[in-house]
């Protein structure tokens, strides 16, 4: 398990499989987990030091997208 400044995240169970971690000092969102897809943790792009030199090659879970949202980028959704 990473730490924050020597702190484990704090974990909320906030619907049947879904796990949420954020840190225990201030509350910020750090991560989702989901048993739907037992591999992944997604973590917020802003946590990043640089998130301009994160590059996506593929949107997953596109299908799940807010009817607003459009992708069209022109990468390959799984």
């Amino acid at each position: 398990m990473w730490q924050l400044d020597g702190l484990a995240p704090k974990t909320f169970q906030s619907s049947e499989g879904v796990t949420r971690g954020f840190c225990p000092d201030c509350g910020t969102p750090l991560f989702y987990r989901n048993t739907k897809f037992p591999n992944e943790t997604h973590f917020y792009a802003a946590l990043l030091d640089d998130p301009d030199k994160v590059e996506p090659r593929e949107h997953y879970h596109a299908a799940e997208a807010l009817a607003w949202l459009k992708l069209n980028d022109g990468l390959p959704h799984k």
